[in-house]
């Protein structure tokens, strides 16, 4: 395994990608949790997508509309529309705006396709991937009565075996809702929040395949705070917002109400 006082830029920026095998990731994470420089390395590699992902979108806009003349499709390897998505965040801005319309331009023109390579994402990445995707008005919905939402929680609570009731009350964010997602196979439960500033926050839990024990730690995941511990065979992941000090407490918070 890594020594988490060696890891290089490429182990950082796979991590970052979701790139880097399971063994790399955990020793990140872990390291994470009590290395504030190795948190400082990992933030600035980190590029702000959503924004890159806008201006990408701005040159697409602009590039010529599809001929009506039919043009053989030929299979390569990557969707051209999933290339703004992959790990292009390395390169500079103006070779991957370039790449990104070349790629659409020969969807365009020649009905190229390429399929999205495949990745061995860690759940704890997975569920941040997923909760990157979320904007305010994702949860801007009313928040449940206190029996609906205790129904919510005890409802997945039966699907991943552990009690998950005790946190539905949490000072600092409101409870949204509770629903099942699943990471290879497994259920894997996803408990929705809006803090004060409102922002969308997620406790995310899943099942592990053996005994496992982890202090809460904190991170930094796909631009946003996170918070992380396991503890009688379950993995827990509290995710959203930028504050890292709120984002232990309420972790804490949840630790002792489960």
């Amino acid at each position: 395994m890594t020594d988490a006082r060696h890891f290089t830029d490429e182990d950082l920026t796979a991590f970052l990608d979701g790139e880097a095998d399971a063994a790399l990731a955990e020793a990140i994470e872990t390291a994470l949790g009590s290395d504030p420089a190795l948190n400082d390395r990992l933030a600035a590699l980190d590029v702000p997508m959503a924004a890159l992902q806008a201006g990408f979108d701005d040159l697409l806009g602009a590039a010529p509309a599809m001929p009506k003349a039919e043009v053989p499709t030929i299979s390569l390897a990557i969707e051209p529309n999933v290339i703004a998505l992959a790990p292009a965040r390395r390169w500079g801005g103006w070779a991957a705006a370039a790449a990104v319309v070349l790629a659409f331009g020969l969807g365009a023109y020649g009905g190229y396709s390429v399929d999205k390579p495949e990745k061995s994402l860690t759940w704890m990445q997975a569920a941040a991937s997923y909760q990157a995707l979320y904007v305010p008005t994702t949860l801007a919905i009313a928040s449940p009565d206190v029996a609906s939402g205790q129904a919510q929680l005890a409802n997945v609570s039966g699907v991943v075996g552990q009690d998950l009731t005790g946190v539905q009350t949490i000072d600092g964010l409101d409870f949204k809702r509770a629903q099942v997602l699943g990471y290879n196979g497994k259920p894997l439960i996803q408990i929705a929040y809006v803090n004060g500033a409102g922002e969308p926050m997620a406790l995310c839990v899943i099942k592990l395949d053996g005994p496992a024990e982890q202090k809460v730690v904190t991170q930094t995941m796909n631009g946003l705070a996170a918070a992380s511990w396991k503890a009688d065979g379950y993995g827990y992941l509290l995710i959203g917002g930028s504050d890292q000090n709120a984002i232990g407490t309420w972790a804490e918070v949840a630790k002792t109400n489960i």
